[in-house]
């Protein structure tokens, strides 16, 4: 069976991790780690992305903050990070950081942004191959963390390039991953073509291959629906639930909405949290909660509800016409993008330039400023 799998991704504001070793909420009931991934928290959900770029300053991660070894660890190099906060990490540091508390590893990769000319993006390319050349090299043989290498690019022949460059070290990583989605989230049919692109080159690809930066009801549908016609097992992250966190808001469980704890002047006067997940029926309302730690409850609610909605499209998605009467129930725009994505397995030239008015707005909606 296919699976794929949905990996939280997590930064500062979300729970626990850059708050006061083993923050604990103190609850009627009993204590709470305002975590996921330890014993005591209000759900167990062993699996967690980190970013070196925040991850570095803490050295031993598992255990400052609990992580035990049954939990699936996986680390980025932080490669986007440098970019948008414009710092630099040395990638020998990050690999080395990586191999001493993770169980997964992405090479440093230099992320490409739609914007970038043709010469910025083979440039970004050669770095991030010669980046991952570099981690091979100096790789330890004591080391028992899985190494990944990781792709950029936005246009399909930037992709397919990419690939040859790793032509002789392909075989040498553990699998792959594939970046640059992020900065899509905004434009669906763009999110949709990049991502069908990265499975139709990852196609004869035998080892595990992982998203980065997805988000979204309808993002989530379209990856899900991607490993089933491809037969690809799967796996993603996001830290989207982290709105919880950095904005106060409170997704509710139809997914359609989401009300607000005091961003922006727009929060509620509800006194309870409407929700009976294994968050809010403990801790039932904010308003005696410390103001720290409001946040994180909210983003493990949100949390609670993307594994939720996660593992009922990845349950779904064995019966292909049920999952697409369900994607029509949310939007019938991804009906076309569907189509796009199965013709695409068997031609995908002949797909981009059939459903090419999918694609108009690529130029008005894809710049990104930082």
């Amino acid at each position: 069976m296919v699976e794929i799998e949905y990996i939280p991704a997590t930064m500062p504001g979300c729970p626990s991790m850059y708050g006061d070793k083993h923050r604990t909420i103190t609850l009627p009931t009993g204590n709470k780690k305002l975590s996921w991934w330890e014993k005591d928290s209000f759900y167990n959900y062993p699996t967690l992305l980190l970013s070196a770029f925040y991850g570095l300053p803490f050295g031993d991660l598992r255990e400052d903050f609990g992580i035990g070894k049954e939990v699936l660890l996986m680390a980025d190099s932080g490669g986007f990070q440098q970019l948008t906060q414009k710092t630099y990490l040395n990638p020998i540091k990050v690999l080395e950081w990586q191999e001493l508390v993770c169980d997964i590893g992405f090479i440093f990769d230099h992320p490409v942004m739609p914007t970038d000319y043709n010469e910025v993006v083979e440039h970004k390319q050669k770095r991030t191959v010669e980046n991952a050349q570099l981690a091979l090299k100096n790789r330890s043989k004591e080391s028992k963390m899985k190494l990944y290498g990781v792709l950029q690019g936005h246009k399909y022949e930037e992709k397919i390039n990419m690939m040859k460059m790793y032509n002789g070290i392909l075989n040498q990583f553990d699998g792959f991953a594939a970046g640059g989605f992020g900065v899509l989230s905004s434009n669906l049919p763009e999110l949709t073509k990049s991502l069908t692109m990265s499975f139709k080159v990852f196609q004869d690809y035998q080892k595990p291959i992982h998203m980065f930066g997805l988000s979204g009801e309808r993002a989530m549908i379209i990856l899900t629906y991607l490993s089933k016609v491809y037969n690809k097992n799967v796996t993603y992250d996001s830290s989207s639930y982290s709105s919880g966190s950095h904005y106060m808001e409170y997704e509710m469980s139809n997914r359609n909405m989401t009300l607000s704890f005091g961003r922006e002047n727009r929060n509620t006067t509800i006194d309870r949290l409407p929700c009976t997940c294994p968050v809010c029926s403990v801790v039932k309302t904010l308003d005696d909660k410390p103001s720290n730690q409001k946040g994180s409850i909210l983003a493990l609610h949100n949390l609670y509800h993307t594994l939720d909605y996660a593992y009922f499209l990845n349950c779904l998605k064995e019966d292909k016409n049920k999952f697409i009467e369900f994607a029509g129930k949310i939007n019938n725009d991804l009906l076309p993008l569907f189509e796009f994505i199965d013709l695409s397995v068997i031609d995908m030239e002949q797909a981009l330039k059939k459903y090419s008015h999918l694609f108009k707005k690529q130029n008005e909606q894809c710049i990104i400023n930082f």
